[in-house]
């Protein structure tokens, strides 16, 4: 039997997401399908599977995902660059990142995504704002007409406070990294 549940995780939540599904396993829900805040489970044992998410490097995508693979671990799915994959749990620890490094090559695929996002959007919302206050000779120009440019311009900011995120959690594993040498 399948099951779907409706659940949005932002590009820097992949952590969250990541765990959220293997707690998804641990009741015995085994994902099979992820689309745009649309995941699908199917029914199994629980904690059957560990799962990790990785956003891939599209150039080098096809040898990495044979590499998992030989590993033992399968993949489950694809939501655009992302990649699902899932090991047997029996078959002991599964993890992507085997050291600090390899965390960090990860984040800087994602830190360019958030920052292309967030510009894309305040560059959109700053400058349909200032077509309107321009085009009507004054700063009140019709709500109605701002309010996207605004919410554009917020989804800029909180997709900025995501870059943030993971700005900070790079920095934060190469002071790690630097304390391990």
């Amino acid at each position: 039997m399948k099951k779907t549940i409706y659940k949005i995780f932002l590009l820097w939540q992949f952590d969250e997401e990541e765990n959220w599904i293997n707690k998804m396993s641990e009741k015995g829900l085994q994902l099979c399908y992820v689309g745009f805040g649309k995941y699908v489970f199917e029914e199994g044992l629980p904690n059957e599977y560990i799962y990790r998410l990785e956003l891939l490097e599209r150039t080098k995508e096809r040898e990495y995902i044979v590499f998992i693979e030989e590993t033992g671990a399968e993949t489950v799915c694809r939501f655009g660059s992302w990649i699902y994959f899932r090991k047997k749990s029996r078959e002991g620890e599964f993890n992507l990142f085997s050291d600090i490094a390899s965390r960090i090559r990860h984040l800087d695929r994602i830190l360019p995504w958030a920052g292309f996002l967030c510009g894309v959007n305040l560059f959109n919302g700053i400058s349909q704002l200032c077509f309107l206050i321009f085009r009507n000779n004054s700063v009140n120009a019709s709500l109605s007409l701002a309010i996207p440019s605004i919410l554009l311009i917020i989804a800029g900011l909180f997709i900025g406070y995501g870059s943030l995120r993971v700005f900070s959690k790079i920095q934060k594993l190469k002071k790690e990294q630097i304390i391990q040498e």
